[in-house]
């Protein structure tokens, strides 16, 4: 979890090395955070680290040796130095990392040369560059063997990866989007992975690429690449920032899958420095593939800018001086007579589910009102880019209803059956993640889940798999999508503060004291435009570090899919 109090402890822990002309990097001292001049190298920020001091003790090679990992620099190459030649060989730093706090870790003697790391987690790395914040705090231990190699202490035996202090966490590692795409082609859906910050960086992200999307999201994307695709040479060269990706395999000539395929290394690798552009060379071949022209995949869904309120009596978009309601056309007049509760605004305002007293409802543009659902118990229904309204009610969590344009309808079965119901429930404008926050005795926990479709039909076939987001004590209130991989929750603390959580879906959380009474989130275009909605009726939006108020007298707020 990030938070402005760990960010300030951050800063304050580092000392700051900006590197240039005849400057000179330390060969001993700490570890240090620092920018790097490295012309097309895809390193912005490093962690400068020494290598071992003549005479040390195995305690003394032992930590240097961890501080020394942070700095994945030509390829870990100063952490290697505390490591005998065979081992340096053997050791596997990309093989995952534990994310642990140095002021809670200890460093134990078990014998003359063996040491033992106990440290307690806060999150975790897989070897996929997965990021997990919800590991368990019980401690871990890390055993390092040594022996003497010309008479100085050398680590000879250590477990594979790396331990990482928090503080400098996202200094050494960078989070970078693999996108994928939604099953009809219509969207990049991206998927959220960690990397060292090295030269070889679009090399990670190209594999993992090749070997698909996170276990949790592969039932609801699809990818451009087909399997068994290998990279030969193992590594991707970038030149005039141009990425080479040379390629061997079983590849279709299908001209629109292969320029999908291209733009997929192209937007995943888009966000590396250095790197402008990709060329493939599959199979040896070196055409050129023209870019797309038509259908280009949406990269990131936008919404209508303007707020969709309801306030004494009327539901539209609130203005810009947030002084006036604009109903809109063809659904307005129909979602007043329901006396809603709540709703969530459809693609392009054609169709909103409306929470009412007597049920779920759905209105569509030219169409009367359809109860969709009757249950007791609940909450505000979601709506995706498909039309396809969804329903669940805080009683329980174990099943999620959907209704579809074409009247037909079914009950997904939830991979979190253990809660006891469910607060709020939001779909990605792409249609492929279903977003929930889901109250427990514990608390609340925020969860998303991949939504698998049936083949040609668009309608929801079952729900994925299952990636926890933060837990918080309190009681659940609401949930928004913020962007593409962005999502927010607002809970009520047990001393009655609203916690606003901000989160990377694969990525790490913020957590802010929001304004009092916070009740409902929306989302805009960006994490900046998210919108808070209080018990008084306040419509609040941050700006800098305070919460001003934007509008006055609202009933309620209404999510919008584009």
């Amino acid at each position: 979890m990030r938070s402005p109090m760990r960010q300030a402890a951050s800063v304050a822990l580092l000392a700051v090395l900006v590197l240039a002309g005849c400057a000179s990097i330390p060969t001993s001292g700490g570890v240090n955070a620092g920018q790097v001049a490295t012309g097309e190298d895809t390193v912005e920020v490093d962690v400068v680290a020494s290598g071992p001091v003549a005479g040390s003790s195995p305690e003394q090679v032992v930590r240097g040796f961890v501080d020394a990992a942070a700095s994945p620099r030509n390829n870990y190459q100063t952490a290697r130095l505390f490591l005998t030649p065979d081992f340096a060989e053997e050791w596997t730093p990309d093989a995952g990392a534990t994310v642990d706090r140095i002021a809670s870790r200890q460093y134990v003697e078990l014998d003359e040369n063996s040491w033992r790391i106990q440290a307690e987690p806060v999150a975790g790395l897989a070897e996929n560059g997965e990021y997990d914040d919800t590991v368990s705090a019980s401690r871990v231990t890390l055993d390092y063997e040594l022996t003497q190699v010309a008479g100085e202490w050398r680590i000879s035996r250590a477990p594979q990866g790396v331990l990482v202090d928090d503080a400098i966490f996202d200094i050494a590692f960078a989070q970078y989007p693999l996108y994928f795409y939604d099953p009809t082609g219509t969207y990049l859906v991206p998927d959220v992975r960690w990397f060292a910050r090295r030269e070889s960086t679009q090399t990670s992200i190209v594999r993992e690429l090749l070997r698909g999307p996170a276990e949790w999201l592969a039932p609801g994307v699809a990818s451009a690449i087909p399997d068994g695709l290998r990279l030969d040479p193992g590594a991707v060269p970038v030149e005039s920032r141009i990425a080479e990706i040379a390629l061997t395999g079983d590849v279709t000539d299908d001209l629109r899958t292969l320029q999908l395929m291209e733009l997929q290394f192209q937007e995943s690798l888009g966000t590396v420095r250095g790197i402008e552009d990709v060329r493939l060379r599959i199979n040896g071949a070196d055409d050129e593939i023209p870019d797309l022209a038509l259908s280009v995949p949406v990269l990131n869904p936008r919404v209508d800018p303007r707020t969709v309120v309801f306030r004494d009596g009327e539901f539209g978009y609130l203005s810009t001086s947030a002084q006036q309601v604009t109903r809109i056309d063809g659904v307005s007049a129909a979602v007043e007579e329901l006396e809603p509760r709540d709703a969530a605004v459809g693609p392009d305002g054609e169709t909103v589910a409306v929470l009412a007293a007597s049920g779920a409802w759905v209105v569509r543009a030219g169409e009367d009102p359809e109860r969709v659902d009757d249950r007791a118990g609940l909450v505000t229904p979601a709506i995706d880019g498909y039309g396809i309204v969804w329903t669940a009610t805080d009683r329980r969590a174990d099943r999620i209803a959907w209704h579809a344009p074409d009247g037909s309808q079914g009950i997904v079965s939830t991979p979190w059956p253990e809660a006891s119901g469910i607060a709020a429930l939001s779909v990605s404008r792409d249609g492929t993640r279903l977003l929930v926050l889901i109250q427990s005795d514990e608390g609340t926990q925020l969860e998303v889940a991949s939504i698998a479709r049936a083949a040609e039909l668009d309608l929801p076939d079952a729900l994925g798999g299952r990636l926890p987001l933060t837990a918080v004590d309190g009681t659940a209130r609401d949930v928004a999508w913020l962007g593409p991989s962005t999502v927010a929750s607002i809970t009520t603390a047990p001393d009655g503060d609203t916690v606003v959580i901000t989160q990377d879906v694969g990525g790490t959380s913020t957590t802010r004291i929001g304004p009092d009474d916070g009740l409902e989130i929306v989302g805009g275009n960006t994490v900046r435009e998210a919108r808070i909605l209080t018990g008084e009726g306040d419509l609040v939006q941050q700006s800098g570090v305070a919460w001003q108020v934007r509008s006055t007298g609202i009933d309620f707020v209404a999510s919008q899919q584009g």
